[in-house]
């Protein structure tokens, strides 16, 4: 593509510079490269430029300054080539009306093809290629092959409108058009590789993962809360204390109340069927008394009117039975007819009765010998069965084999217990209720310091950090949960500090992190983008020997500048991150006397002069190290010597002012404005004096040095030049011992 549109460069960097003005020039442009803006209104009225390519940070007007400039005296097109790669610095690049935008690094084909189409969009290029018979529409995206229309797909079209402008001349370099390794692409995609993702800024590509959809859900899983993070899996049950406390105690209570009444209920009606065998006991034994007196029948009759059920077997073979059944006994008197031991009936028949003769009973089960009177039978043996729940029967036999069966009902045992019974379950039920109503008072006053909790728990919450519940009584089940409530709060309080604290200095960390990865990156555009150019020229270009030297040469030269300034960007972050000092005692005056010797060799050019205003020459020892001390002052003096060009004077003077050592390094270059001698010492910061100073640095060298100065103890500063003169004054401090 040959054509006579004029391009005006304006790039700082010399490296770039050349190498884009002779890529442009090869493609037929004529272009007029310039180092800075200061010539523009003569640019535009001699040149007279169809596009700019202008770079952002330039000494004195910067690039968009320039491009309101060229609005407003021309209309050619405005193509910005930075490294600043900022969407916002985009935004605000295109809100001032240039064409396109550039990002450093950049590939030398993407440049000449955006100029191309720049030019066209304006008509300053033809749209329309021509080659024999093809025709090959750019901005209306055709080809035709004489009369017939080619059928092309996007990427085809791309690939044939980029051979077309470039015939005549060798494409060479990685990828000079997207179109370029279109079937290594779609082989790629019938092998399964991964896909990448279209070119971004700079020619950047950027290739997706197939891994991390696989490993996305394990992770997600992992974020749930699940084991001892949780309680069960409906949460904590916060059911009512004072209703769980009254509850439990009334259960507690109705338990042991159940207990109490059938124990007595047990207890109580053993003892009466005890009682009742008793008597029947006493019945026997007065009834054997009578046995010889008085005839069966009428001794049957005499217990049987007691409620008796009596059976008298004669050791004869015969047998008399008296009193109700046992039907009846279950149903009719009991017990209670038997009345006490003298009831009158059996006693009025007895030998002795009421001649004040004694009388012997005898009572118990299996009885061997019991004597009832002198004159009467005697039980060998008694039996007591209980058989039936509802009858105590007492079998005897006497001394004379007459087997005496007496029975009675115990109907009334078990009524008495089911009364007693009935009774207590009465008086329980009517206890619980008053004990329920008690217990909700007691527990209320009980409970009362939880419900102090958790009004400070809730004033916490609501921001007051420093409500404490200070128990006056620190020893007692409350007064324990309370102190460890409180120390469980000045450990959360502590946490959420130290939790705050951890986050400012993550997020301090993280954005002195980013600051240098987006300084280097910035820094190193430059230099990058000089020795890509330069490479990309060569490759490209057609030149000649001597053009081919010099491009090699700036090639090497901004090698070694990119790995100066990665060497100062590493230094710069073990000085943020703390310096690893062998410090030792030195005298500040042999430093600079080596790294005075050391500049002479590297300048010889330079006047370099060194005093000693101190009245004690080689006073004032410090601890320091020394070869760090040493990249200070070479700092110092490399500034002050670009600042002079190289020539000087510069003057290295040390004086000492009681416990301190001040080294003053003085130039009589342009000097530093007093609003700029704060702000130098920040990183990448440069004035428009250290740019327009050959071979510049990134503005690195002095923070770098009054890092190491504070990590000594000391400082540095930038102050007013002494005895009125011009130029620069930095001042080193270090402490003495």
């Amino acid at each position: 593509m040959i054509s006579s549109a004029r391009i005006l460069l304006v790039e700082d960097d010399e490296t770039i510079r050349t190498s884009v003005a002779t890529a442009l020039g090869a493609e037929g442009f004529i272009v007029s490269a310039r180092e800075d803006g200061t010539a523009l209104d003569d640019d535009v009225a001699s040149f007279v430029p169809d596009i700019a390519i202008l770079d952002w940070m330039l000494p004195g007007p910067n690039g968009l300054t320039l491009a309101a400039q060229l609005r407003a005296r021309s209309d050619c097109a405005v193509m910005m080539l930075t490294a600043r790669d900022e969407v916002d610095d985009r935004l605000r690049g295109f809100a001032e009306g240039i064409d396109d935008y550039l990002v450093k690094p950049f590939s030398m084909a993407e440049l000449v093809a955006r100029v191309g189409a720049v030019l066209r969009r304006r008509g300053r290029l033809p749209s329309v290629v021509e080659i024999d018979d093809l025709m090959v529409d750019v901005d209306g995206a055709r080809a035709a092959r004489g009369d017939t229309p080619l059928a092309l797909t996007a990427t085809e079209f791309r690939l044939l409108s980029f051979l077309a402008q470039s015939r005549g001349r060798a494409v060479e370099g990685p990828d000079p058009h997207p179109g370029v390794g279109l079937r290594r692409h779609r082989c790629e995609r019938r092998r399964g590789a991964p896909q990448l993702a279209a070119p971004q800024d700079g020619g950047e590509r950027a290739a997706s993962d197939p891994h991390r959809a696989r490993h996305r859900l394990p992770a997600e899983r992992m974020t749930r809360p699940s084991g001892p993070d949780t309680i069960g899996r409906g949460g904590l049950r916060t059911g009512s204390l004072r209703t769980r406390t009254v509850l439990s105690v009334l259960a507690l209570l109705t338990v042991l109340l159940l207990a109490l009444c059938f124990t007595v209920q047990f207890v109580l009606g053993e003892r009466l069927r005890a009682q009742l065998e008793e008597r029947l006991q006493d019945r026997a034994s007065a009834a054997a008394a009578l046995v010889g007196t008085l005839s069966n029948d009428d001794l049957a009759s005499r217990l049987s009117a007691q409620g008796l059920s009596v059976l008298i077997e004669s050791p004869d073979g015969g047998s008399v039975v008296a009193g109700p059944s046992p039907e009846q006994l279950r149903q009719g008197p009991d017990a209670a007819g038997l009345g006490p031991l003298g009831a009158p009936g059996l006693e009025e028949g007895r030998p002795g009765a009421g001649d004040g003769s004694a009388s012997a009973t005898g009572s118990g089960t299996d009885a061997d010998s019991q004597t009832s009177s002198t004159s009467g039978r005697t039980i060998a043996s008694s039996v007591v069965t209980t058989s039936d729940p509802q009858i105590v029967t007492l079998e005897s036999t006497l001394s004379d084999d007459t087997v005496l069966t007496l029975s009675v009902g115990a109907g009334g045992v078990d009524q008495t217990l089911q009364q007693l019974l009935w009774i207590m379950l009465g008086a329980s039920a009517v206890f619980l209720l008053l004990a329920a109503a008690a217990l909700t008072v007691v527990v209320r006053g009980a409970l009362h310091p939880l419900e102090s909790m958790t009004a400070v728990a809730r004033d916490i919450a609501r921001g007051d950090r420093g409500r404490r519940l200070r128990p006056t009584r620190p020893r007692t089940e409350i007064g324990r949960v309370a102190i460890a409530f409180d120390e469980m709060l000045d450990g959360v309080e502590g946490a959420e500090r130290a939790a705050v604290d951890s986050e400012r200095l993550a997020r301090e960390a993280e954005q002195r992190v980013r600051s240098f990865v987006s300084d280097a990156a910035h820094e190193l555009r430059t230099p990058v983008s000089g020795m890509r150019a330069a490479a990309d020229t060569l490759v490209r270009a057609s030149v000649d020997r001597a053009e081919r030297e010099r491009l090699a040469s700036h090639v090497v030269r901004e090698a070694a500048r990119a790995s100066r300034l990665i060497d100062d960007m590493l230094m710069m972050a073990r000085v943020d991150q703390g310096l690893d000092l062998r410090m030792a005692p030195l005298d500040i005056a042999e430093v600079v006397a080596r790294e005075a010797e050391r500049q002479r060799i590297r300048r010889p050019a330079l006047e370099l002069i060194c005093t000693d205003d101190r009245s004690d020459l080689g006073a004032g020892l410090l601890d320091g190290d020394a070869e760090r001390l040493s990249q200070v002052i070479a700092n110092l003096v490399d500034n002050a010597a670009r600042m002079t060009g190289g020539a000087g004077p510069v003057t290295v003077a040390i004086s000492q002012a009681e416990q301190t050592v001040r080294v003053e390094v003085r130039d009589r270059g342009p000097g530093v404005p007093p609003q700029d001698r704060s702000r130098i010492f920040d990183r990448l910061v440069r004035l428009d004096s250290a740019r327009n100073a050959s071979g510049g640095g990134a503005g690195l060298g002095l923070p770098i040095a009054r890092g190491i100065a504070r990590a000594h103890g000391g400082d540095v500063v930038c102050v007013d030049p002494s005895g009125g003169q011009t130029g620069a004054a930095f001042v080193l401090t270090l402490p003495v011992d």
